[in-house]
């Protein structure tokens, strides 16, 4: 009696822990969500409302603004992940299985279209007001971070269940 009482409880605290860990990855990618939109409307009004934006200054200020645009659309998106990869897992029993519905699928892919969308839309912008260079950086930029965002937030998402987790 005492071994199943005390895996009870562990299993109960682990829970906790997790809904805890769920709850702080949810706080944090509403900020980083804002920050991203804070950035993103930043570099929207310097495009919009500054008459000479192919100053040197202002070109390396948007080239910032994009380089923390993208870090900030990582991490928000790499949280997101790692809420999605947990409630899959073993160590989170009490959500059901969502991330094997067929919908879930169609879900992960339709975000992963908006964000790639959204950073794209930066690109454009630069094209529009005849960037070249900050457009060309900022495309690379991207080029380079599709493959990282590819092995860090889509792979978790694809694996299979370890074989330590089936055990």
């Amino acid at each position: 009696m005492t071994g199943e009482n005390s895996e009870r409880k562990d299993e109960e605290t682990g829970g906790r822990e997790s809904s805890e860990y769920v709850q702080t990855m949810g706080i944090s990618i509403s900020v980083l969500a804002l920050v991203s939109s804070f950035v993103y409307t930043a570099m929207t009004l310097i495009l919009i409302e500054v008459e000479d934006v192919s100053a040197l200054l202002w070109q390396i200020t948007l080239l910032v603004l994009f380089f923390s645009f993208t870090i900030f659309l990582f991490l928000t998106y790499m949280h997101l992940v790692r809420i999605l990869v947990m409630r899959r897992s073993r160590r989170y029993p009490m959500i059901p299985q969502i991330s094997k519905l067929p919908q879930a699928s169609v879900l992960n892919l339709l975000e992963t279209l908006a964000l790639l969308l959204w950073w794209a839309s930066m690109i454009l912008m630069f094209l529009a007001k005849n960037l070249i260079y900050l457009a060309s950086i900022s495309l690379i930029t991207m080029i380079v971070w599709l493959p990282v965002g590819y092995l860090f937030l889509l792979k978790p998402l694809l694996a299979k269940e370890t074989t330590k987790e089936r055990i």
